[in-house]
């Protein structure tokens, strides 16, 4: 690889890495076919020449290596054969002190890096692996960079550490590839990257931004309690079989804006914010579902997902409830004390509103009118607030606010019944009613507020009861004969709290109904 000398500085040596990688490419071409000389020669955008250069270049490369063996290794007196090109090329813990320039080599034969240092930059940059590459446990100091790079067999990165940049932007995996376990400290870079097998990112740490947009993931993808502490980018990715992202932490941004899932999808158990400043609004306007997605106890801690202009499978499944169970904290104590749902965010609530709808739709046509009064009340709960109460609100989310008197009647219908699904706030109202109503009428009737007229004999509290009932049920006529002449014989006052009686129970008699309705509906 360093054949003509290692790379000094922080300045690239194009002429020295040209010369390095030309010995290298005859070296490792000798064993590869007419065909796969060929394909390696346009994944490494270099002249299939180079790769064919072996019968030229052979005595020219062997005397170099002998000569700088001797020089690299003055105690040795024996220099042995040049390695063979079918042979593993074995660099496992090895220790690289300078810069690592490898863009454009073709490795024709399998490759280890297991436990490798990498204390400078480490440039892989179109360089084509033919075979298995190991690169379990490597450490990458400062940039590692892949972009374009071809993989032709399985990629194991499983526990490696990129305490910089990690940069595979355009990169094609043939074969599966595993990044498990992996660290990457700063930003990770896989746009318009090609998974064609398997992809497994299990468990992985992008400690800042990690960008996938425009990748292609033709087989499953895991990305299964994987940690995302900055911003995620899925931007316009397509999934063609499973994408899995079960008990993922999404702790900032998570875009997944235009992506296409072709296979199942699961953000089962999957955490989307962790309440710091930078709230996590997970972004899945103009997404394509075709098959079912879970979204199953996932944590929304700071806003509801936007799914505008998105396309969801019916059989897509979400969580219709606050809380966790006690049998959920007890399979996982990570869920106590925490909500599926934010009680307050800062999203627009526009956009909130929009989102519960869409949801609200897909659980009614599954048929579960229980879940999917869940996210009415949510909708009807944005649809009351202010824009005062959700900062940064868009300036389309300000072009539709409501005023007072536009939001009042949903106010209304959640202080009154919960937007018609509490059986217990209605009634306490009606009580309430019933109460206030029976103690004016006593009062007058008892002569305790006001002396009572002339010819009126004062009349126990049962019968101030019984006339404030009536008032709250007027249809079933409780109010005709004997309490009817009371009430004509009363103050005007009284005559129009009776009145105001009647008027106030029939919307909460409807929402008292509507709850009924709602509990014990058909399922």
């Amino acid at each position: 690889m360093t054949l003509h000398d290692e790379q000094k500085g922080e300045l690239i040596d194009r002429v020295l890495h040209e010369k390095n990688r030309r010995a290298w490419n005859a070296w490792s071409g000798q064993t590869l076919s007419a065909e796969e000389r060929a394909a390696a020669a346009k994944s490494s955008k270099i002249d299939v020449a180079e790769l064919e250069a072996w019968e030229d270049l052979s005595e020219e490369i062997k005397a170099r290596f002998a000569a700088e063996y001797r020089r690299r290794n003055p105690e040795v007196g024996t220099v042995p054969d040049l390695p063979k090109a079918t042979r593993l090329i074995d660099m496992s813990s090895t220790y690289f002190a300078n810069t690592l320039v490898l863009d454009g080599f073709v490795f024709a034969s399998e490759a280890s890096f297991i436990l490798a240092n990498f204390m400078r930059t480490a440039r892989f940059a179109s360089a084509t692996f033919m075979s298995a590459t190991l690169f379990d446990s490597a450490t990458f100091k400062l940039d590692a960079l892949f972009d374009t790079t071809t993989f032709r067999r399985d990629v194991l990165f499983h526990s490696a550490t990129f305490a910089s940049d990690a940069m595979f932007e355009a990169a094609t995996f043939v074969q599966a590839v595993w990044f498990a376990f992996v660290t990457f400290r700063q930003s990770a870079e896989f746009d318009y990257t090609t998974f064609t097998q398997d992809a497994v990112f299990v468990e992985a740490t992008f400690s800042s931004n990690a960008s996938f947009d425009s990748a292609t993931f033709q087989q499953s993808a895991s990305f299964s309690s994987a940690t995302f502490k900055q911003d995620a980018w899925f931007a316009s990715v397509t999934f063609t079989q499973d994408a899995d992202f079960c008990a993922a932490t999404f702790a900032q941004n998570a875009q997944f804006k235009s992506a296409s899932f072709s296979g199942f999808a699961y953000f089962t158990g999957t955490r989307f914010g962790s309440s710091t400043e930078e709230p996590c609004i997970p972004d899945f306007s103009d997404c394509l579902f075709e098959k079912p997605t879970s979204f199953r106890q996932a944590l929304f801690c700071d806003g509801y997902p936007d799914f505008s202009g998105a396309v969801l499978h019916d059989k897509t499944s979400f969580t219709a409830r606050m809380k966790p169970t006690p049998n959920e904290i007890k399979r996982d104590k990570d869920l106590k004390g925490r909500t599926f749902w934010p009680q307050k965010t800062q999203q627009d609530p526009v956009s909130a509103r929009e989102s519960c709808a869409t949801i609200r739709h897909v659980l009614t046509q599954q048929g579960l009118p229980e879940d999917a009064h869940f996210f009415f009340r949510r909708e009807m709960h944005f649809a009351g607030l202010p824009s005062e109460d959700c900062a940064g609100l868009s300036s389309e989310g300000r072009s539709k606010e409501r005023s007072f008197t536009e939001r009042l009647p949903y106010l209304l219908f959640g202080w009154l019944s919960d937007f018609g699904y509490s059986i217990q706030r209605p009634l306490v109202w009606l009580l309430c009613l019933w109460a206030f109503g029976g103690a004016a009428f006593w009062g007058y009737l008892a002569s305790c507020c006001v002396p009572a007229p002339p010819g009126v004999v004062e009349r126990p509290m049962g019968t101030a009861m019984a006339l404030s009932f009536s008032n709250l049920f007027p249809l079933f006529g409780f109010g005709r004969g004997a309490l009817g002449e009371i009430l004509d014989e009363m103050p005007p006052v009284l005559q129009v709290l009776s009145g105001a009686q009647t008027v106030l129970s029939l919307p909460l008699l409807f929402f008292l109904g509507l709850a009924l309705r709602q509990r014990f509906r058909l399922r």
